[in-house]
């Protein structure tokens, strides 16, 4: 029979992030001056999932209770992960602060940074919601209950606000054998979110989205490599709004070709943050027989010893030969 895994990996490894405190004198105005140091660093190699589209770096300052005060925006330096944001906040005064960066969607954007409410909207009846659109990719911090005492100098690592949804096949080269070439695939998933609060990471508005059909991994990103080293083709790939923890998600896969059958997956385990691999035999159909034993006989084939023929020709009876 086929065999599916799942294998769940996570997308970041990262450790918790060091915090220091400077001297930095304050200024005439009882303004200290807050500097952050932030970094998107991913574990990942390839173009996929490697941050480099995330370009963009918004923030938003508000007060104790979640009142705006004022934001700012800058880009990564080219080749880089790591910007330095540096902003003067009253001394004696607690912020909340929000860092968001996503690659520069200003046409329909799938998302939007609600800064008021200090919230992510999906958009998921964006028109061009299609798969395998790595421009989805996007991180985000908030630095709660910030209290400025003076100069304060502070690392700070931006994580996804998504879980990574991929599927990877061991049968492509088979299945190209066979005649059918999947070049493009669509997924629909079940029981994600459309909002996230940047207060304290909650989700809500459950819903579905269908990834429209797109063209599959190519390139660099044409081979799945799992973090037991083992390598698969790469034929879908997604960002979904999902829970910090582990949730569930239904996810259905088509693809252009219509000799593969349309693939269900129900029970996906995903998480904020965490990359979900579905891999095994995707594209053929293993042939499977039912072996039955039939108890009713269609004819018998009977072979004869001598002893038995003699038997009945002396007591009588009727034996049937074969022809």
């Amino acid at each position: 029979m086929k065999k599916l895994f799942l294998f769940v990996v996570a997308a970041f490894a990262m450790l918790a992030t060091s915090c220091q405190r400077d001297e930095v004198a304050l200024d005439a105005s009882g303004e200290g001056l807050v500097v952050f140091s932030v970094s998107a660093e991913d574990m990942a190699t390839r173009a996929y999932s490697d941050g480099m589209t995330a370009r963009n770096l918004e923030y938003v300052v508000y007060d104790a209770n979640w009142a705006y005060v004022q934001e700012g925006a800058t880009t990564f330096p080219t080749g880089s992960l790591k910007p330095s944001v540096s902003m003067r906040l009253v001394n004696g005064k607690t912020y909340n602060i929000v860092f968001w960066a996503s690659a520069n969607r200003t046409q329909d954007p799938i998302y939007t940074f609600d800064k008021v409410n200090a919230q992510l909207v999906m958009n998921y009846a964006y028109v061009n919601t299609f798969s395998q659109d790595e421009s989805r990719d996007a991180f985000y911090h908030t630095e709660p209950s910030l209290t400025v005492n003076g100069g304060i100098q502070k690392d700070i690592v931006l994580k996804r606000p998504f879980a990574q949804l991929n599927v990877a096949t061991a049968d492509y080269d088979a299945a190209v054998k066979a005649g059918v070439t999947v070049d493009q695939t669509q997924m629909k998933v079940s029981g994600i979110y459309s909002n996230m609060s940047f207060k304290d990471g909650s989700v809500s508005g459950a819903t579905s989205v269908t990834f429209r059909l797109a063209d599959i991994p190519d390139g660099e990103n044409e081979t799945l490599v799992t973090k037991s080293g083992q390598s698969y083709r790469w034929i879908s790939m997604n960002y979904i709004l999902v829970e910090p923890q582990k949730q569930l998600v239904k996810c259905n896969m088509i693809t252009e070709e219509a000799d593969v059958a349309e693939k269900e997956w129900n029970n996906v385990p995903v998480r904020r943050n965490w990359r979900t691999n579905i891999i095994g035999d995707i594209l053929n159909e293993t042939v499977t027989f039912n072996i039955v034993i039939d108890p009713k006989f269609d004819n018998d084939h009977n072979y004869y010893t001598e002893k038995e023929l003699e038997y009945a020709f002396a007591n009588g009876g009727e034996v049937m030969l074969d022809s």
